[in-house]
């Protein structure tokens, strides 16, 4: 199959699109045994990359696959897969899966792990379109108890964001117990009387590294945000809503569930976090 591209990675080899193969008995294919990354890349410029590294690492050694690389060769190997690619700004997925093994579910005693990454072209959003805002929708959270494993057994994703584009939305949130935790793929923020709230990252949330971002623009602007437990009645009486990823950035929700949040526009902080966000991008800060 011919699959338009530039080069991808695989184990140690930089191999056209179309010629990237893995073995049916990859683990990563029989189970979703694996743990994956996405970083965005500005001008060619791997943005907040340690801190995505940092979190891969922790992930791969959640689930006891080993780790392949140190954190200086990830970094060399990325930069070099940038350089590879035709576009400016892209987005980076880095895969690691426990290897090809027998079917079973217990680990193989020796794992050679399969690693895959590839580059697509990035498309940032322009302040205009940003500003005007997003649609959202909630559902009651069917995941697995394990939100903070970066897993690449995304189904729940896959379902969530399909039913999101059902609804004309660009983001489902769930609920679990009454309380907000995560978007389908995002982290979420919460804004009340100019206070930012977040959930609890703890392991029915991924740490977001988006979010982390976030969380120093919004100190700068002393507008600190605070990680705590936030109602289903406190989303829908939010002045504003925003959901933050590497690969959406960060988005104002101006609609929930078909009806507006705050004044059904993007807001002052949401304004502030973005440009925030497009200053650091452009600096290339991280």
């Amino acid at each position: 199959m011919n699959i338009p591209g530039s080069d991808v990675y695989l184990n140690g080899q930089w191999l056209p699109r179309g010629e990237a193969k893995v073995s049916a008995f990859d683990r990563g294919f029989i189970f979703g045994d694996g743990i994956y990354e996405v970083v965005p890349a500005y001008g060619r410029k791997p943005f907040l990359l340690d801190r995505h590294i940092k979190r891969m690492l922790e992930n791969l050694a959640k689930v006891g696959i080993p780790g392949i690389h140190s954190e200086a060769e990830w970094t060399a190997l990325v930069q070099e897969l940038v350089d590879r690619q035709e576009f400016e700004d892209q987005k980076i997925y880095l895969q690691v899966t426990r290897g090809m093994a027998p079917r079973l579910h217990s680990f193989p005693e020796q794992p050679e792990p399969t690693v895959f990454m590839f580059a697509d072209e990035m498309t940032i959003l322009s302040d205009e379109r940003a500003k005007e805002g997003f649609a959202g929708v909630t559902t009651t959270d069917f995941r697995w108890l394990r939100g903070d494993i970066k897993s690449i057994s995304l189904m729940a994703a896959v379902l969530g964001s399909e039913e999101a584009r059902k609804h004309g939305a660009t983001e489902l949130l769930f609920l679990r117990d009454g309380v907000v935790t995560e978007g389908a793929s995002s982290n979420v923020l919460v804004c009340k009387d100019g206070a930012i709230s977040s959930p609890v990252l703890d392991k029915r949330v991924l740490s977001g590294v988006t979010v982390s971002l976030a969380d120093e623009i919004a100190k700068q602007a002393g507008m600190p945000i605070t990680y705590r437990d936030i109602s289903e009645a406190e989303l829908r009486a939010a002045d504003e809503v925003m959901i933050t990823s590497s690969g959406k950035e960060v988005v104002a929700i101006v609609t929930l569930d078909g009806k507006p949040v705050g004044t059904g526009a993007s807001g002052p902080i949401f304004a502030k976090l973005w440009a925030g966000y497009r200053a650091a991008a452009a600096a290339g800060n991280g």
